[in-house]
């Protein structure tokens, strides 16, 4: 179908998914230029895509400081392409099948992205002339399908981590779950699939959204992997009650609206949980060697310690911050403790100085607890701040009949990441090794001979 200059702008008939996206790709053309020429000409500044990417609540900044008239300029250029967009896409909704109140979605950010892709995705549900949509010839190519039209999700994570800046159980547990199962229903909506085939459409779907994540710089490697344990089972669940409402397609036969009604529901859903979680829960963790040394010498390697020799284990290689060495400021209570790791630097009050039993501080200073490996380099995931953090720490000393000291390593910390059951097995193992990996190298320093002071404290204000 060839376009005029008018069709864009009638309300009647259907559009197939192709002249949608090249009529949207050469209205959105024409828009920009005139966007760039008017804010080049007003203001005198550049204007990119990226511009359309800000949320509603942020001016941009060729806009700030100026006068109501340019701002009503600008509206009124943009009102014949808001016409024009939703003509387009009412056409596209009609020929798609889907309910045209969808429509209403073109004026909701974020939204309507996920929006535009489904539109460009979804094939014509009925024929009209001569034109009928070819079924997919193969399940693999029916699972490939479905799994695009499930990208939307990338949206519902965009929306959770920077609009809510909550990763809670919609987003760890209701998501993967729905991805799994609107996957496996989509893909068995020409023929029945075997439970096998339609788990692993499910999982496929959670391998392509991952590959997103990764490709948009919206994750790393690294958390992506953490997240796979628990992703893979719930899409896998997803896809085995999708096998057995195969049984009900006599009563009820899965269409894409219903399945795009569940996902609008995702949005309101993750608000009300946010608004709903509790405060971040506290968790310790405590970690104890031998050291075949007095408690005076395992204190003076306590307070502060050399540098340790670069990790061997897999999980600091892979980019979890790694302790380097520590140094202390001051004795005593307010000295102030800085434990370098891989990513930045712990600061560490002192709060409890009873030497040698008892080393207590607080932490004012959390750095990033990884490094994401990401193929753009570095990368700033919301979860690296402010949703795991350290709260507390101490070294207890004890000595033991037989002449040795029991040393212990306890941390207090919180994080921010639902359900805390699962993320705890990852936090708590990672904190235990960084325990490891500072006592083990407390105990060498310690049993190696060494002179010290008479009060046992020489060498601890090697950072002042």
């Amino acid at each position: 179908m060839m376009l005029d200059i008018r069709s864009p702008f009638r309300w009647g008939g259907h559009l197939s998914r192709r002249n949608y996206f090249l009529a949207g790709l050469v209205l959105l053309g024409v828009k920009h230029a005139l966007d760039r020429l008017a804010i080049r000409t007003l203001f005198g500044e550049s204007w990119s895509f990226w511009s359309y990417l800000e949320p509603l609540t942020t001016v941009p900044d060729p806009l700030r400081a100026r006068s109501l008239t340019p701002y009503l300029f600008l509206l009124l250029l943009s009102l014949p392409f808001a016409w024009a967009g939703c003509a387009l896409t009412v056409r596209r909704l009609r020929d798609a099948g889907l309910p045209l109140l969808l429509a209403l979605l073109f004026f909701v950010p974020f939204l309507k992205f996920g929006l535009f892709l489904l539109l460009i995705l979804m094939p014509t549900a009925a024929v009209y002339g001569s034109k009928r949509f070819a079924s997919p010839r193969s399940s693999l190519e029916t699972g490939l399908f479905a799994t695009l039209l499930v990208a939307g999700p990338i949206l519902l994570v965009l929306f959770s981590t920077k609009v809510l800046e909550s990763y809670g159980w919609g987003l760890f547990v209701a998501l993967p779950f729905f991805m799994g199962f609107a996957a496996a229903m989509m893909a068995s909506r020409r023929r029945e699939l075997t439970m096998g085939k339609m788990i692993g459409v499910a999982n496929l779907s959670i391998v392509a959204f991952g590959v997103l994540l990764l490709c948009f710089a919206m994750e790393g490697l690294l958390c992506l992997a953490m997240a796979a344990p628990i992703a893979f089972p719930l899409a896998s669940l997803g896809g085995m009650v999708a096998y057995q409402v195969q049984s009900l397609r006599g009563r009820w036969k899965p269409a894409t609206p219903g399945l795009l009604g569940i996902l609008l529901l995702f949005p309101p859903a993750l608000a009300i949980e946010k608004a709903g979680l509790p405060p971040p829960l506290i968790f310790s963790v405590r970690t104890s060697v031998v050291v075949n040394a007095p408690p005076e010498a395992v204190w003076r390697h306590v307070v502060a310690f050399s540098e340790i020799p670069a990790p061997r284990e897999w999980i600091f290689r892979a980019g979890v911050a790694y302790p380097i060495r520590a140094s202390i400021d001051g004795a005593g209570p307010g000295a102030i403790r800085n434990c370098v790791f891989s990513t930045g630097a712990f600061v560490e009050p002192i709060e409890v100085w009873d030497a040698p039993h008892l080393l207590r501080f607080g932490v004012t200073r959390n750095p990033s607890p990884m490094q994401e490996w990401s193929p753009y380099g570095h990368i700033e995931p919301a979860h690296l701040h402010g949703f795991l953090e350290a709260r507390r720490g101490q070294f207890e000393i004890q000595p033991r009949p037989d002449g040795r000291t029991l040393l212990t390593g306890t941390t207090w910390y919180r994080h921010s990441l639902w359900p805390a059951s699962y993320w705890r097995l990852w936090s708590d193992g990672i904190i235990h090794r960084i325990h490891r990996r500072v006592l083990d190298h407390i105990r060498t320093e310690a049993e190696e001979p060494a002179d010290t002071g008479e009060d046992g404290t020489r060498g601890i204000r090697s950072g002042s």
